[in-house]
């Protein structure tokens, strides 16, 4: 059986509000995959684009820090 494509809207502005929410400085890509329930590469390309869009900058290896009003965050937790 093969199953057809679809697209699922995401609201980054909502989603950078939670991820501010739970007190970290930084997101992994593994992380947004699980509370998304998506793959990974979604999970990397939704980053990026967030990124692109001003809400993070990309850290590292599938991390990205959080931007606030004040500017970039400083990383104090792992």
């Amino acid at each position: 059986m093969r199953m057809g494509r679809f697209t699922v809207s995401i609201n980054i502005e909502k989603l950078y509000e939670k991820l501010l929410k739970r007190g970290k400085m930084h997101v992994r890509v593994d992380e947004v995959a699980g509370y998304l329930c998506i793959s990974e590469k979604s999970a990397g390309r939704l980053l990026s684009r967030m990124a692109e869009k001003g809400f993070l900058e990309k850290w590292g290896n599938g991390i990205y820090l959080l931007k606030t009003n004040r500017g970039l965050l400083a990383l104090r937790d792992s």
